[in-house]
C-alpha cells in the first residue's frame, strides 16, 4: 500500500505511481505536448474496443489477449492491443 500524505493509505496504486515505480508505460509528449498512453486498464481497452469488461476479462483469461501486471494491478499494453486486433500500434487511440 502507498500512503498519500493529504488522503491517507491508498488502496491501489495509481497511474502516475506505476508509470514512477516501474520506468515508465507512458511516452513521452506527442506533438500536441499531451502524453501518450501506453498501456490500458482492462476497462479502457474494452471501452477503446467496443467490447463488455466480461469478453475482455475471458480474453485475457485464455490468454487470447495479453498484459503486463504492475503490483496488483493489469494492464494492456497498446502493442498488445493492435496484435489482438490486426491493426498497426500507431492506429491505437
Amino acid at each position: 500500500m502507498l500512503l498519500d500524505p493529504g488522503e491517507g493509505v491508498l488502496d491501489h496504486w495509481n497511474y502516475t505511481d506505476v508509470v514512477r515505480h516501474h520506468g515508465g508505460f507512458m511516452a513521452s509528449a506527442d506533438s500536441g505536448n499531451r502524453l501518450q498512453r501506453l498501456a490500458y486498464s482492462p476497462d479502457e481497452a474494452a471501452e477503446l474496443m467496443g467490447l463488455s469488461r466480461e469478453l475482455v476479462n475471458d480474453l485475457l483469461r485464455t490468454g487470447e489477449l495479453k498484459s503486463i501486471k504492475a503490483g496488483r494491478r493489469r494492464l494492456i499494453a497498446r502493442h498488445h492491443l493492435a496484435a489482438f486486433l490486426g491493426v498497426p500500434e500507431a492506429s491505437i487511440a
